[in-house]
């Protein structure tokens, strides 16, 4: 399960949570939103519990979790197709949505496009956690992402590495 904890400054523990289903959820980062809610991103495998039923296989999918400032559950999103789908890395947009960064191996469900192996999988969400886009980038070979920054003129950038060399890629 994810297990979100919150520390004082003197290290002591002042409440914890744990979110996830039946089968194994990995949680890879956690960031305070501007409301002060947190949003925890890694991945499940799970269909029950917390998850709930949109899991879309029993392969990993994406996990995104809200909780409120006391670790209270507001919202959850799982995000992929029938093959393995990983996120360790989001961002909160100037809207207050998410960009959420990885790579997939699907090429259904949520994920439309797939040129080979792993692609790098960019989704962007509201802050209801509603898919407002998708897209997939890569080639042939292994893409993935790994960090995004918001530009000044409201764009992206993602950084990740590449075994492609074509397709999106030269």
């Amino acid at each position: 399960d994810y297990w979100l904890c919150k520390l004082d400054t003197s290290g002591n523990l002042i409440w914890q949570k744990t979110y996830g289903g039946t089968k194994d959820e990995l949680a890879y980062t956690v960031k305070q939103a501007k409301d002060s809610s947190y949003v925890i991103v890694g991945y499940t495998l799970s269909n029950d519990g917390d998850v709930g039923a949109q899991n879309h296989s029993y392969k990993n999918d994406i996990w995104v979790v809200r909780a409120d400032k006391n670790g209270n559950l507001l919202w959850s999103k799982t995000l992929g197709g029938i093959a393995n789908d990983y996120s360790n890395s989001f961002m909160q947009t100037s809207d207050k949505g998410y960009l959420i960064i990885g790579y997939t191996e699907s090429y259904d469900g949520d994920v439309y496009g797939n040129y080979g192996q792993d692609d790098l999988w960019a989704i962007k969400l509201d802050s209801t956690g509603a898919i407002q886009w998708q897209k997939t980038f890569g080639g042939t070979d292994n893409d993935r992402a790994n960090f995004a920054a918001e530009t000044s003129d409201g764009g992206f950038v993602i950084t990740g590495h590449s075994e492609s060399d074509d397709i999106d890629l030269s």
